[in-house]
């Protein structure tokens, strides 16, 4: 690995900011299941072949 791919991948593993786990359980708590299940059902449909335009 040379120079370039040497930084390219440590800046991979930034650390960030803020508290992920909290804010995820901010937003999650505001979803009903309904909400999570049509969601699901939509993105099915979206990345199902038989729905794409030829």
């Amino acid at each position: 690995m040379g120079y370039p791919d040497a930084i390219r991948f440590i800046r991979q593993f930034d650390k960030g900011s803020g508290d992920y786990t909290q804010e995820r359980h901010q937003w999650l708590a505001q979803l009903t299941m309904d909400e999570i299940l049509t969601d699901i059902k939509q993105r099915q449909k979206i990345s199902d072949p038989k729905n794409q335009e030829q």
